[in-house]
């Protein structure tokens, strides 16, 4: 009898440890669901170095190239990466020298980007019009 009582809790123990694996992973599977979504992957696109619009000049030394997800006062998103621009940010274009508005630059813009020191932005070139 207490051998039978002994098994019993063993089993019932066990019994307990399971269900609450399978509930938590049960749930864990219908939150993961509910959560996902396929996001689109925007292409960068191909740089060359070639005559551009710039009189006499190569196509600038990039540090990075992507797309603006963010842009705020001092501080922009690239391609989930987070950073701040330099004091007297250039705003640039690759259709001449003179520099152009901020607000060309957009949240999905494509746009290369220069680093100083501390990488902050100090230059930012606008690739697609």
């Amino acid at each position: 009898m207490v051998v039978l009582m002994s098994n019993l809790k063993k089993t019932g123990w066990i019994f307990i440890v399971l269900l609450t694996i399978m509930a938590a992973w049960g749930t864990g599977i219908v939150l993961a669901d509910e959560k996902a979504q396929i996001l689109s992957i925007n292409p960068v696109p191909e740089l060359k170095s070639e005559k551009i619009g710039l009189p006499d000049q190569q196509m600038p030394d990039f540090n990075g190239v992507g797309r603006i997800e963010m842009i705020k006062k001092s501080r922009i998103v690239i391609n989930d990466r987070f950073m701040r621009t330099a004091p007297g940010v250039e705003y640039r274009s690759l259709k001449g020298p003179q520099p152009v508005e901020k607000s060309k630059f957009h949240q999905g813009a494509t746009v290369g980007y220069q680093l100083d020191e501390n990488r902050k932005i100090i230059a930012l070139w606008l690739l697609d019009d």
